[in-house]
């Protein structure tokens, strides 16, 4: 049988020339870089101590402080609504607080533990209707 020759390979074909690419060169701002420019800013020194009499005013301070009354910060206003057995036909909103300590002898005593606001539409008072 007759011999057949194989084909000669593809020539190869050199990828072209490409210059490699360099990321650009970035410095992070300041303070994140070594390179931020840095300031001197002001120094904070510590308070000197107080003096004996100074110390004493303050501990007296703090101890008239412990007998005032605490309440907790307001909540939220409610929904608007008539408050039953209120006699007020107007819709009304109210918010509490709720005591924390007790006044102590000598110590301020506890203000309002609830507020209301009549609910008003577009300057006008809501009523609520029978």
């Amino acid at each position: 049988p007759p011999t057949v020759a194989a084909a000669p390979p593809p020539p190869t074909v050199a990828p072209p020339t490409v210059a490699p690419t360099v990321a650009p060169t970035t410095v992070a701002p300041p303070p994140y870089s070594v390179h931020a420019a840095t300031t001197v800013g002001p120094m904070l020194a510590p308070l000197p101590s107080l003096s004996a009499s100074e110390e004493a005013a303050l501990n007296a301070t703090y101890a008239d402080a412990a007998k005032d009354c605490m309440l907790t910060e307001w909540t939220e206003w409610t929904g608007c609504r008539q408050m039953k057995d209120s006699g007020i036909m107007a819709a009304r909103q109210m918010r509490t607080r709720s005591l924390l300590q007790p006044q102590l002898e000598g110590g301020e005593p506890c203000g309002l533990s609830q507020e209301f606001r009549n609910c008003v539409n577009s300057g006008v008072i809501a009523h609520v209707s029978d």
